[in-house]
């Protein structure tokens, strides 16, 4: 039985030189997490056609592959343009993210309640707002670092 070639959109040009590229914890879990990404399009009923289905099935068996390189610690030269181009729309989303974290809880530093957690009090809104800054910035750094290991995809702002 032949091997089972991967099956993605955005293909590397692998070489058999190329490494695969050896993910710590923390950036395992990322790709995992960017796993989800190709499923972010999928297309639901009344929408559903043969080619919406075979779309939504490519989705399926890209989110596999990811998932499963996350999970593994490894990402293969096949999967490098791949996630970089899911980190390339990662990387922002997560700085945002950290970003109105900080803003949320400045604004509730301020005195606006909608900002606060109704059911704690101001120590635990402090000490949880401090827990979820920490969470987004760790999360924004695995990412630059993954981003730094796969290197840039051609056209990206970041390439040459």
């Amino acid at each position: 039985m032949p091997g089972r070639s991967p099956l993605t959109l955005v293909r590397s040009r692998t070489d058999a030189r190329e490494q695969p590229v050896v993910l710590t914890r923390d950036e395992s879990a990322a790709v995992a997490e960017l796993g989800l990404r190709p499923t972010y399009g999928l297309h639901y009923a009344p929408d559903l056609d043969v080619e919406s289905m075979l779309e939504n099935a490519t989705s399926w068996m890209q989110a596999a592959e990811i998932t499963s390189a996350g999970n593994a610690g490894l990402i293969p030269a096949t999967l490098r343009l791949e996630i970089s181009a899911l980190i390339d729309e990662a990387i922002p989303e997560a700085a945002l993210d950290l970003e109105s974290t900080k803003n949320d809880r400045d604004r509730w530093r301020r005195g606006d309640v909608g900002c606060g957690f109704p059911d704690l009090g101001a120590p635990e809104t402090e000490a949880l707002y401090a827990d979820l800054i920490e969470h987004d910035d760790r999360f924004l750094q695995v990412l630059r670092s993954i981003a730094a290991k796969v290197g840039p995809r051609p056209g990206s702002p970041a390439s040459p």
